[in-house]
């Protein structure tokens, strides 16, 4: 044990990644469990299920212990041992694709993430075993290891059980030997040898009798590891949050995937429920679409979930809406002080804004706004609900749930069939959606207007988005009204149909509610919807989609390709070709994570292909919006979407730019050559 201890991780002095040796150790005894299983079934087998999952766990083992003393063996034994696995995988689970298809899933992106790993890192010839690093890195694989054996206890739980048992003592009994390792802390070694010990008895016992209270326990391991972690450093919560915000991608998913966790854990609480407890699947589907500010639901919000329900899905829709700025809020509260660059950059770019300076104040104002417009719309929709007969003191609550609804893009409503009860209400309808139409362009833009009497001139950031904005809506607008006047908008009056119009097209792009039957719309008008959905609102906005100015830039390429100029050239500016890569890498990643999406669900679920494409793009597009298919998926499909939906809310670039390499800095150019693209 010792021996393995003093090789399991290269040194480290930040929070920053864990360490890819410590993945690959506590995922062994999970690997051996899997392989056993898997290869029980193989005619005519060349050797017994043990030994043969042995060897592949040894070799497994051995390319971890490898990867940075030799990269090249470490990679080698890495990937012969996935493809061992994926083998037995495709083999063993023909008749199951769902469960395969997750499977094979984890196998690639571990494949992807080992080979990119070795890109990134240079070669460690000398080894050193630091306790408080190593214990961090065990604790965040236990985490990361504890969800994904939640996913397969959904899916296989006899697997599940097994692969629980086998991950349990390797965590024990790394833990274990981590705190005899330490000779530094001699007055607190036997409290916390202790503690671990009396911890492991009891996560042993429970895992034994395989109570599903044993499950949770398992998280005691990684909080215990954490403040192990905290006292040998003495690492506050301060030296945490700066470590998270010098790299602002890591920021970003860390935020959005603990707040979905938590709220996954507040609506599995009896209280939250109006009937039986939530199941864990739905509660953490529900939470994801809130955080997301998505809108898609599996459970009926106003019928299955209780007032404590409602406010832990307001409250996610709240801090998910605002997004990375609470987290900065948060985090600049903490330390107490002024961000650094790195920090300010974070925050600069989650506001859309392009400048560093004032970012408190920034923040203070966004926040001001944003409570502000809250504010009204909760009074202008009481009054709304009020004239359609609800009594005055129950219109507030609905009234605040959809005002914050609306304003962050959510689409969550307290009504079951959303905002088709009120397609008469003029009120109702245009305080949603002026709601949406501001929260999609963001706080920061409207501040930015605000300031335009003291400047010469609109910047051009302000400029695409307004353009963008208008334009998509009044093209929306008058595709839905001529596709659909004398269909689902048959049967109402001439400034009804011009309202319902003008609100589908407004809600469309960003928020997810709907005044019309989805069901009753023409597979045209679907598609129009499709495609405003994957562009949706403005950067810093509370939407998702690849963003208004991303295809702002798109637009301006292609009509300058067309015109033959060398630049882009727009509004008296001219666009730089760092913008049009950016544009094109985020409009690309998001075609990549809908495709893959699409086939995933295509693959496990049996959706006809229209409703299987529109109800990816809506969750890639953190729109909401559906054609009735989201509540028949089955728990393979809920992953999928979730995935898509948490992809779509971080924006799909930032999920490739956590796995790409660093930028070069190459001494020379190379000479410039042009390809035929025609």
């Amino acid at each position: 044990m010792r021996l393995l201890a003093s090789h399991f991780l290269r040194s480290r002095t930040g929070l920053e990644s864990p360490g890819i040796e410590a993945i690959q150790l506590t995922l062994a005894p999970a690997l051996f469990g899997a392989c056993t299983l898997l290869y029980a079934g193989v005619p005519n087998p060349l050797l017994p299920p043990l030994l043969a999952a042995a060897v592949v766990t040894l070799a497994w083992i051995l390319g971890a212990l490898r990867f940075r003393s030799s990269p090249t063996w470490g990679i080698t034994l890495l990937s012969v041992c996935t493809a061992c696995f994926s083998a037995l995988v495709v083999w063993r689970f023909k008749e199951q694709p769902t469960l395969a298809f997750v499977l094979l899933g984890l196998s690639i992106f571990h494949l992807g993430w080992v080979w990119q790993e070795t890109q990134c890192s240079a070669p460690i010839k000398h080894w050193r075993t630091t306790l408080s690093v190593s214990v961090r890195d065990s604790a965040i694989t236990c985490l990361v290891l504890w969800f994904v054996l939640g996913i397969l206890r959904l899916l296989d739980k006899a697997l599940w059980f097994r692969l629980l048992m086998s991950a349990n003592l390797v965590v024990i009994g790394f833990t274990l030997a981590l705190l005899y390792l330490d000779r530094r802390s001699p007055k607190k070694s036997v409290y916390t040898k202790v503690a671990a010990i009396a911890l492991a008895a009891l996560v042993g016992f429970e895992t034994y009798v395989a109570t599903p209270f044993g499950h949770w326990l398992v998280l005691l391991v990684p909080l215990f590891a954490f403040w192990v972690h905290l006292q040998t450093k003495e690492k506050t919560v301060r030296g945490v949050l700066e470590s998270i915000l010098v790299r602002p991608q890591l920021a970003i998913v860390l935020f959005f995937a603990s707040l979905s966790f938590l709220g996954a854990l507040f609506l599995l609480v009896p209280e939250a429920a109006t009937g039986d407890r939530v199941s864990g699947l739905d509660a953490a589907f529900t939470a994801v679409s809130a955080v997301c500010v998505t809108g898609l639901i599996v459970l009926d919000t106003p019928v299955d979930f209780s007032y404590f329900g409602q406010g832990v899905i307001l409250f996610l829709i709240q801090v998910g809406g605002l997004g990375i700025m609470a987290l900065s809020s948060i985090a600049a509260f903490i330390l107490g002080r002024r961000l650094s660059i790195r920090q300010e950059d974070l925050v600069a770019g989650a506001a859309g804004y392009q400048q560093r300076s004032e970012i408190r104040s920034l923040l203070r104002d966004i926040l001001l706004v944003t409570f502000a417009f809250e504010g009204i719309g909760t009074v202008l929709l009481s009054i709304g609900f009020s004239l359609d007969g609800t009594p005055w003191m129950e219109s507030i609550w609905p009234a605040l749930f959809t005002s914050i609804s609306a304003f962050c893009n959510a689409g969550f409503a307290l009504f079951s069939d959303s905002l088709v009860g009120y397609q008469g209400n003029k009120l109702v309808l245009h305080t949603v959606g002026l709601l949406i139409v501001v929260g999609g362009l963001s706080p920061g833009f409207l501040l930015a207007l605000f300031r335009l009497r003291a400047e010469r001139a609109a910047r051009l950031q302000l400029k695409a988005a307004g353009v963008m904005t208008v334009g998509l809506l009044c093209l929306g607008f008058i595709l839905i009204l001529s596709l659909e006047w004398s269909n689902a908008l048959a049967g109402m009056s001439f400034v009804d149909r011009l309202g319902n119009a003008w609100f589908q097209s407004v809600t469309t792009r960003t928020a997810g509610f709907n005044s019309i039957s989805m069901t009753a719309l023409r597979p045209a008008t679907l598609y129009v919807m499709m495609a405003l959905m994957f562009v949706g609102g403005s950067p810093g906005g509370t939407a998702g989609g690849i963003k208004t100015t991303t295809l702002f830039v798109l637009v301006a390429a292609v009509l300058g390709a067309f015109r033959g100029e060398g630049r882009i050239q727009v509004f008296g500016r001219r666009l730089s070709p760092k913008n049009v890569y950016k544009a094109a890498a985020v409009a690309t990643a998001g075609l990549l994570v809908g495709f893959v999406t699409l086939v995933g669900v295509s693959l496990t679920q049996d959706l006809e292909p229209l409703s299987a494409i529109f109800e990816t793009v809506s969750a890639l597009g953190t729109v909401g919006l559906s054609v009735g298919a989201t509540t028949t998926l089955d728990q393979v499909g809920k992953i999928i979407i979730m995935f898509c939906m948490f992809a779509g809310r971080i924006g799909p670039i930032t999920v490739f730019l956590l796995l790409a390499r660093p930028d070069k800095r190459e001494p020379w150019e190379l000479p410039e050559e042009e390809i035929v693209v025609t």
